[in-house]
């Protein structure tokens, strides 16, 4: 028989997993996956490894997953049109060195608060869940069986380019943005390996600072910012250039510089997308 591997945790992080387990399984019934090393690990380092905390923080999410019918909401839930639509957001494929999926998402030509008024917080917060959901539930899975271990984080390039004081002016926007960043960090803890923000406007700095005191420690360290002039040392420090648009300093090319129209665009776009912000595309059916 083949030896075992060696596992990817301590010993001092073995013990405080097994205690985990033991106190919510002790009154609870949950999938395998919830009783892994892998899952329960994120909840003990989002709480510094104080067990206690830990488990209170995952009582509180199964609460919040069962109150919300989060277990089903990829078979309940379709994403409207418009979003599909209107929000540039890519996957550019799986990070070769660390395996995880590696997205792109152009927050700054994103109109939050178009969509905001038409649909309300309520459906674009559930847009959010689907979409994290699909990701821990057929992208992980997918990721970590090409990878032949667990893969349970993503990676992120956020373009802020033509980020406006419009969106941040609009106080549905502003609760919109706190409590999607409470959400995230209640119940989808330890999921973002590193998220890089480039061409930051001074605008943004407000937002920066009105959601720290929703966001975790731990998930601040793993986000850097940078202005229009200095992300490029870091792009090509920390992402695969192969994968990513020129547009960003990478080296994938396509019929333009933002590879307009490629499949990459999860939430379709047409080639003429970042040209206009009056001219939708066709979606590839990934969320549908």
């Amino acid at each position: 028989m083949a030896p075992l591997p060696p596992s990817p945790f301590t010993s001092e992080e073995l013990d405080k997993i097994e205690l985990l387990r033991k106190q919510v399984t002790a009154d609870l019934e949950l999938r395998e996956d919830q009783v892994s090393d892998h899952f329960l690990i994120k909840w003990l380092r989002a709480r510094s490894y104080d067990v206690g905390k830990a488990e209170e923080m995952l009582r509180k999410s199964l609460q919040w997953r069962k109150d919300n019918e989060v277990d089903t909401i990829l078979e309940t839930f379709t994403i409207p049109e418009h979003i599909l639509r209107g929000l540039p957001f890519a996957y550019l494929g799986i990070d070769p060195v660390s395996g995880c999926p590696l997205f792109l998402y152009c927050m700054g030509r994103y109109d939050m608060r178009s969509q905001m008024e038409e649909l309300g917080i309520e459906t674009l917060l559930k847009c959010n869940i689907y979409f994290m959901e699909y990701v821990q539930k057929v992208m992980f899975k997918e990721c970590s069986e090409k990878a032949g271990r667990p893969i349970t984080s993503f990676i992120e390039l956020v373009d802020l380019e033509h980020y406006s004081y419009r969106q941040l002016a609009n106080s549905q926007c502003r609760e919109m943005m706190m409590r999607m960043q409470l959400m995230f960090d209640s119940n989808y803890p330890e999921v973002i390996s590193h998220m890089s923000m480039i061409n930051a406007p001074k605008v943004f700095a407000l937002i920066y600072n009105m959601l720290k005191p929703f966001a975790a420690k731990a998930t601040l360290e793993k986000i850097s910012f940078y202005g229009p002039r200095n992300w490029q040392e870091d792009v090509g420090k920390r992402f695969p250039l192969e994968l990513i648009p020129r547009r960003w300093g990478g080296r994938k090319d396509g019929v333009d510089e933002f590879c307009s129209g490629d499949p990459i665009w999860i939430f379709g776009l047409e080639k003429n997308y970042f040209k206009s912000r009056h001219h939708p595309g066709s979606h590839n059916n990934l969320f549908k």
